[in-house]
């Protein structure tokens, strides 16, 4: 894997590793106090070197196919992997790619005449009415795609400017801005239907993945802290709730508040010297794993999920790395921190960029053991 992949996440959560602090606004209580994840902990570090293939049960490596027309840039990659197919973006492109790893077409919008976008904030893979979407947020629009043949479908305009965006259903899509609210509910003709939490720093981190559907939540981690955004899609209802069960070590947003008063743009590197981040977390069946970085440095792989118990092991520095990488050996050693770009329906995604000459390999996880 070439640095440009890795750097782009590093950086983007180090830099910009500010939280977002808010004030809550027409918000109900019904998830406070409650755990996104609570079967999972970070403290119960292995001190014994381990296969990652005794880690990932079943997995499989996959090659996108490379031309000079594909080749693909991971500098903002950002994957969904829905039945079966991979919609890749690089740049302001979405390239569609087989099980196989096989090109299959590419979405190349780039303009400003009508179904054109001025570039891609954001883009979701939507379900409707038995037809597979491919949405972009640009600017103040979220324009919409039919993914079988590329076809433009209309879009949903709206008066804000529009960064990521979760399709729900079509009454209930999410909006990320940084205008004044920074939770923005819409329906699929672009009335709006709700808007939460006041935005307090404009330049805090925007998570590549940061929506995720949870047990009948739409939920949105602040930067890397334990909290995160809980929205019902039954009550229509809003709270804070913590990613893990609270550690004293883990950032929180009133720490994040602390510090930004305290030492101003430089909070970010004073918050990583002190506190863990939860940099990722993603689900697998009844199982959970979490990418997180420690104030001594060292990056760190946590596997756990109800009645098994959690596991966590050092990375990053390779030199102090308790994982033997020996499913793709010349791969970087900071591999497993790639699960962040990545969303899929039946596994967990991570990128290899080893060669600037071709496209990357992915690294697919089927079943953890």
């Amino acid at each position: 894997m070439s640095k440009r992949l890795i750097q782009a996440i590093a950086l983007a959560a180090i830099a910009t590793s500010g939280l977002m602090i808010f004030e809550s606004c027409n918000s109900s209580s019904g998830q406070q106090g409650n755990v996104l994840v609570p079967d999972v902990t970070l403290s119960n570090d292995k001190s014994v070197k381990t296969k990652l293939s005794e880690i990932f049960d079943d997995f499989k490596v996959v090659q996108l196919s490379t031309s000079d027309s594909t080749l693909i840039s991971t500098r903002e990659i950002k994957i969904f992997k829905r039945n079966g197919i991979f919609y890749i973006q690089s740049a302001n492109d979405i390239y569609q790619f087989d099980k196989n790893g096989v090109y299959l077409s590419a979405l190349k919008r780039n303009g400003n005449g009508p179904g054109e976008y001025t570039g891609i904030n954001d883009f979701d893979i939507v379900k409707r009415d038995g037809k597979t979407e491919i949405w972009v947020a640009s600017m103040k629009n979220i324009l919409r795609y039919d993914a079988a043949n590329l076809e433009y479908l209309g879009d949903i305009q709206e008066d804000f400017f529009v960064n990521q965006i979760k399709y729900v259903n079509d009454s209930t899509i999410f909006c990320t801005t940084n205008e004044n609210k920074y939770f923005r509910v819409i329906d699929i003709d672009g009335k709006q239907k709700g808007e939460y939490f006041d935005v307090d720093f404009p330049n805090s981190l925007q998570r590549q993945h940061g929506f995720k559907i949870h047990d009948g939540y739409v939920t949105y981690q602040f930067s890397n802290s334990d909290e995160a955004m809980t929205y019902s899609i039954d009550k229509k209802e809003v709270g804070i709730t913590h990613v893990l069960p609270m550690e004293d070590y883990f950032e929180t947003m009133a720490i994040g508040d602390e510090y930004y008063e305290k030492y101003d743009m430089k909070f970010g590197s004073m918050l990583a010297e002190k506190y863990v981040e939860i940099t990722n977390y993603q689900q697998l069946g009844d199982k959970t794993t979490v990418t997180s970085r420690w104030p001594d440095k060292k990056w760190k792989y946590t596997v756990g999920g109800k009645g098994i118990e959690s596991a966590t092991y050092t990375y990053f520095p390779e030199s102090e790395s308790l994982i033997e990488n020996d499913i793709l050996t010349d791969a970087d050693p900071r591999l497993l921190a790639t699960q962040v770009c990545s969303d899929s329906d039946d596994s967990i995604l991570f990128i290899d960029e080893y060669s600037e000459e071709s496209n990357p390999r992915l690294l697919e996880v089927f079943k953890l053991k």
